[in-house]
């Protein structure tokens, strides 16, 4: 944790940053982002529409240095996942919504639930398929 900050000021504090590292940078196959702490790793999950191109991956990369550059003790694990519109996603509890696309789904759609450690990494260092 990061001194004098209990972990929800730690939390708070990564929101914040993540925040402010998507101005400008949210693609419009973005379809959202999440962010997690376990340990001394903040995770981000990027939620992408069609294929996941060079120019996105150096986004993902781009925007993970910005956040942990504001945590000195901090590693940073950045995971880039293709979930195709209309399909609708859950993730784990423990991962905080930064940025979603807002989006107009049919209530018949059937739920993917994204199980993180079954993630299959499919090209480079950050993007992986379910």
């Amino acid at each position: 944790m990061i001194k004098g900050l209990d972990m929800n000021s730690v939390i708070s504090k990564i929101l914040s940053s993540t925040r402010r590292a998507l101005i400008g940078e949210i693609t419009q196959n973005m379809r959202a982002v999440y962010v997690a702490l376990e340990n001394y790793t903040i995770k981000i999950l990027f939620i992408y529409n069609g294929k996941i191109t060079d120019d996105d991956q150096d986004n993902v990369g781009y925007i993970g240095s910005l956040i942990v550059s504001d945590f000195n003790e901090y590693k940073i694990d950045e995971k880039a996942i293709r979930i195709d519109y209309p399909k609708v996603f859950i993730l784990p509890k423990n991962y905080i919504l930064v940025y979603r696309l807002e989006e107009v789904v049919a209530k018949n759609t059937d739920n993917i639930i994204v199980d993180l450690e079954k993630l299959k990494l499919v090209e480079d260092w950050c993007i992986y398929e379910i």
